[in-house]
């Protein structure tokens, strides 16, 4: 009965909104995967290959026709070996699925990752909910949610629309619905963006003391909470004083409470980034930004302490600190840095733990420290040769890019070096292979030095073409941010501009967010570099930056949806909170008495 109370305490704390967004996304993503299913028949990445032999063999390769199993790297491995624990689970019941390729298994192992990318499309989707609640509804601590003085959920997230609007943008995403029926990564790698959203405000906000709790001065805020927070903090703690004193071991027990759950958050945070950098490494880039904000963080409160100890709130610039490097470097250690340092090496250690495990199986394997994939160097390659700066320059509009001349003349390279001219110019002038570069060339199974081939000849391009490597970065942020799906170049000429009613929806549903997204980043303003905005705007740098030199195309943005969504709800007019989040790392050096600002509109 005792766990009966509980579970229903438990659901009645649930939002109705949050369980009619959830319902909404079962019934859309369910019925698209119902409707689109067949397309998890296909295996264009290999990644059901890779699985096949992983369950059947343990090792993380790809089985030739002749029998033979060959370890690979040119894929990230998470996503195959959750693949691949469905289907050893299969292959172990029973006879029925002893034929690990028999029609029977096939069918009930599409079942299984349809199910499986459903689940990870409704919980993106509470992610989401969860992420805009904490923007949209700045005012409440983290630590007292749920206490006797705070609202209840219901309350909390009940008031406003923002968090279902931008719930439901994410559920009906056009992006994310298609990518559901291919056994592709982006469902899993937007579902891992969404939870280290999540788990950053999370850890932000303990970082910054807005809790109860955890007192200011014990928290090791030393000044980083926003105008607001300290002025609510003075008045709590006169209030206090005045009435009674509290048991100084007390704040010291919450504070050390706080303090392992900082750890433990951020071990959480290192776990999410470790493994999203196993579904999709470019993902690290994501990672670095981060570390690189909490060290930052450290740093920034160390000068302040150290400069003015005796004024924690003063205006201070961190630039005119006095400190000596070895003194800051001794001293981060201790103290309000010690927080986010602390986090700092937490993230760190568990990113390099789970990234050097799999660094280590290619050195064993390959002879290579590799750290990301083998398939790196293609990605560039595919997006730096002479065929597609061409298609660059001379394409039409709207049309995707046929890259049936690339893929031919890049099968030539065992007979020639595709770092010449001559080797782009016709594939059909190779009649024979080139005795000094039989020599030099990779063999077909070197995976290692294909990838390192096809990074050469991309930085050869690059170098033969600078203006075309130019045009081709602004083309691929154009597919990476634009709201138009390119036609198949095999789409009849008399089909008009838009083939379909559905490009012509699609292009009309990202225009509308688009719009949207940039009046939500006006609206946030300088607020952009607030810890609780920064793990979205690293985001955005990240993809940017990666997929401005590699391949890029609409489905690259997947992992930003959810973070895109409720930028656009922001800019579709839904209020945000009026707490100052930049006050944290700016109040201080800016005014010591300066008010908290809302945001624009």
């Amino acid at each position: 009965m005792v766990m009966i109370r509980t579970q229903s305490r438990f659901f009645e704390r649930i939002p109705t909104s949050l369980i009619s967004l959830l319902l909404v996304a079962t019934i859309v993503r369910g019925g698209v995967l119902l409707v689109g299913g067949e397309g998890l028949r296909d295996d264009p990445d290999a990644y059901l290959r890779i699985a096949t032999t992983l369950a059947a063999t343990g090792t993380l390769g790809i089985t030739s026709e002749t029998g033979e199993v060959v370890p690979t790297a040119f894929r990230p491995p998470l996503y195959p070996a959750v693949i691949a624990g469905t289907r050893y689970a299969m292959i172990t019941l029973g006879a029925d699925f002893e034929e690990a390729t028999g029609h029977k298994s096939e069918r009930l192992l599409r079942v299984a990752i349809a199910l499986l990318h459903l689940v990870l499309g409704v919980l993106t989707v509470a992610a989401t909910y969860l992420i805009a609640s904490r923007w949209l509804s700045a005012d409440q601590p983290f630590a007292d949610r749920g206490s006797a003085a705070s609202p209840s959920l219901h309350a909390a997230h009940s008031a406003s629309p923002g968090p279902w609007l931008a719930g439901l943008l994410v559920a009906i995403d056009p992006i994310l619905l298609q990518s559901s029926t291919r056994v592709m990564t982006e469902t899993f790698a937007t579902a891992f963006a969404a939870a280290v959203l999540l788990i950053w405000a999370e850890l932000v906000e303990r970082l910054a003391g807005g809790s109860k709790d955890c007192p200011a001065e014990l928290a090791g805020t030393d000044g980083l909470a926003s105008p607001r927070d300290r002025a609510i903090t003075t008045e709590s703690d006169s209030t206090t004083e005045s009435d009674s004193a509290p048991e100084p071991t007390s704040k010291l027990a919450k504070a050390d409470s706080n303090w392992r759950m900082i750890i433990r958050t951020a071990g959480g945070l290192g776990l999410l980034l470790g493994l999203a950098h196993l579904c999709r490494p470019t993902f690290f880039v994501w990672t670095a930004l981060l570390i690189g904000y909490l060290g930052g963080w450290a740093i920034l409160r160390r000068c302040r302490r150290a400069t003015h100890p005796d004024e924690p709130f003063s205006a201070v610039s961190p630039v005119a600190s006095s400190v000596g490097r070895r003194g800051l470097i001794a001293s981060l250690g201790r103290g309000p840095a010690r927080r986010p340092l602390g986090a700092m090496v937490v993230v760190s250690a568990v990113v390099a733990m789970i990234v050097g495990g799999w660094t280590l199986r290619n050195q064993l394997r390959f002879g290579q420290p590799i750290w990301a994939t083998t398939h790196g160097g293609y990605t560039l390659l595919l997006g730096n040769n002479p065929p597609f700066y061409d298609y660059v320059r001379h394409g039409r509009f709207g049309v995707a890019w046929d890259a049936d001349d690339f893929f031919r003349k890049w099968e030539q390279r065992a007979l020639a070096d595709p770092r010449s001219e001559s080797f782009w110019a016709s594939p059909e002038s190779i009649s024979g292979i080139n005795p000094a570069w039989e020599e030099r060339r990779p063999s077909a199974t070197d995976e290692v030095g294909q990838d390192r081939l096809a990074y050469e000849t991309a930085k050869w391009s690059i170098g033969r073409d600078p203006a075309g490597f130019f045009r081709a970065c602004l083309w691929r942020l154009n597919r990476l941010l634009g709201p138009m799906p390119q036609r198949p170049a095999e789409t009849p000429d008399d089909a008009g501009l838009f083939p379909g009613w559905g490009i012509a929806a699609v292009t009309s549903f990202y225009a509308a967010v688009s719009v949207a997204v940039l009046i939500g980043i006006w609206r946030i303003g300088r607020e952009w570099i607030a810890p609780k905005y920064f793990a979205t705007l690293a985001l955005l740098i990240s993809l940017v930056a990666v997929h401005a030199i590699y391949w890029s195309n609409l489905r690259m943005r997947a992992p930003a949806v959810p973070p895109l969504a409720i930028l656009a709800t922001i800019g579709f007019g839904v209020r945000v909170g009026s707490r100052n989040e930049l006050g944290a790392l700016t109040a201080p050096i800016s005014s010591p008495s300066a008010d908290a600002k809302s945001l624009r509109g």
